[in-house]
């Protein structure tokens, strides 16, 4: 018996000691981390497949010729800060559930010794213990692991599209710089021709000193207008660069594709009561704080559960003199007699009911955010129509008519020089316009987590 004893008590601590788990240190290194940052090109590993799931095209040609919204898109959500932290919650929240869906494992006892009378008998035990949960206990662990795990991968999502506004907001910055920095230039060409103009008038005694001056001042004006907007132009690439998790060099001198922001969809052409409703159902922050509801729900039902005590078997085998006893112990576990766990129960109560305010005062906020952005859209769109159209129309008017009094001996170059500079205040409002536009329209595809645009569309993240 004693050589059964001794050869059960070394199974069973070998089987323990096999199933331990070996520590590996990890250590976090600035540098390196930097190093790598700064080593990041569009032919980074995995990047090429992760972009054609995300197309949907295994055949896309990667690293892509041309830039474009989508596949800078793509290239922020593979390298993003932010998903990279929300996967690493989803990793923790699933380490979680295994934890939740784990028994409670047994405990072994075992003793061996002699007593003090005159035979010195030996005596041997081994005793044991199962706990078992009651009142569904495990049941609703699991449960509110499983939650937490469904608000940690919205929160993914969630993560995504934050991800996808930076780029976005960007992109928009950079192209109307660009856009801004051509029609500047192009304005400078009409101010050197109009100081040329006035410079002969001067020679020729047409012309006083201060007209020239002021002249050369306007273009001298515009110079510093140009470095400013080439500095702005600059910073709209690092922007770019920033947003997609890329340093500004491994963007190269790659041409960018943003012709898709030249455009505008109509405020007419949205579906107004599809966004409100998607706003208020399907953002993934309305889900996630949904999934957390019900995991805190699913806490308190388990509280309540708490108020049942495990039950504890405790089989034991002794051997004394000779002889072999066997017994079945049973124990409730932690009686609830000095308490009832009333202060946790009030603990998760509280946290449920705070998670309840939470989701009823975001409802409120994407309502209100929906509502606002559909607003300054409908506005910015109705501003852009009108500049394009009624300004555009009577600019085109004035410089046709300066053109005709010129062919008529009725005017002169300069008249016709200095009309077209109309023509850039009208390009630039325009511009301006359109710009607004595309930023209300980025706030209100945010208010919705929707792409209304048609491009800039996510596939799956998680």
């Amino acid at each position: 018996m004693t050589r059964r004893l001794a050869a059960a008590t070394a199974i069973f601590a070998s089987l323990v000691l096999s199933s331990c788990a070996h520590y590996q240190a990890t250590a976090l290194d600035p540098v390196k981390f930097e190093s790598q940052f700064r080593a990041r090109t569009l032919d980074a590993p995995g990047l090429a497949a992760f972009a054609r799931a995300q197309a949907g095209n295994p055949t896309l040609e990667w690293p892509p010729k041309v830039l474009d919204p989508d596949n800078l898109l793509w290239i922020a959500l593979f390298f993003s800060s932010d998903v990279e932290l929300a996967r690493a919650d989803v990793a923790a929240k699933e380490a979680a559930l295994v934890t939740a869906r784990q028994r409670v494992n047994p405990s072994v006892t075992a003793e061996a010794g002699r007593n003090k009378t005159p035979d010195s008998v030996a005596t041997y035990s081994f005793s044991s213990a199962f706990t078992i949960e009651t009142a569904g206990k495990r049941g609703l662990q699991i449960l509110e692991a499983e939650k937490a795990l469904e608000a940690a991968r919205l929160g993914v999502w969630e993560a995504a599209w934050t991800t996808r506004a930076k780029v976005r907001t960007a992109l928009v910055a950079h192209y109307f710089a660009g856009r801004r920095l051509e029609s500047l230039r192009a304005e400078l060409a009409v101010r050197t021709e109009i100081a040329g103009i006035w410079e002969k008038r001067l020679v020729a005694g047409e012309a006083s000193r201060p007209e020239v001056e002021s002249a050369r001042a306007e273009r001298a004006g515009l110079l510093s207008a140009i470095a400013n907007a080439e500095g702005e132009a600059e910073r709209g690439v690092a922007g770019i660069g920033d947003a997609a998790g890329l340093p500004t060099a491994a963007l190269g001198s790659r041409r960018m594709d943003l012709t898709k922001l030249e455009a505008l969809p109509g405020a007419g052409e949205l579906p107004i009561a599809t966004i409100r409703k998607a706003g208020q159902v399907h953002r993934a922050d309305i889900r996630r704080v949904l999934a957390q509801y019900d995991a805190a729900d699913a806490g308190l039902r388990l509280q309540l559960a708490q108020r049942y005590p495990n039950v504890v078997l405790s089989p034991s085998y002794l051997f004394q003199e000779g002889f072999a006893s066997y017994v079945l112990g049973a124990t409730l576990d932690a009686l609830p007699v000095f308490h009832r766990g009333e202060g946790q129960l009030a603990e998760r109560k509280a946290e449920r009911d705070k998670i309840a305010v939470e989701f009823r005062a975001l409802q409120a906020h994407v309502r209100d955010e929906t509502d606002s952005a559909l607003t300054k859209y409908t506005a910015a769109v109705s501003e852009w129509a009108a500049t394009r159209g009624d300004a555009a129309r009577v600019q085109a008017g004035r410089e046709a008519g300066a053109a005709a009094a010129l062919r008529a001996g009725e005017g002169d170059r300069l008249d016709v020089v200095t009309v077209r500079l109309g023509s850039f205040g009208v390009k630039r409002a325009e511009l301006d316009a359109l710009e607004r536009g595309q930023l209300a329209l980025g706030a209100l595809e945010d208010a919705v987590q929707g792409a209304l645009g048609g491009w800039m569309r996510m596939g799956e993240v998680k």
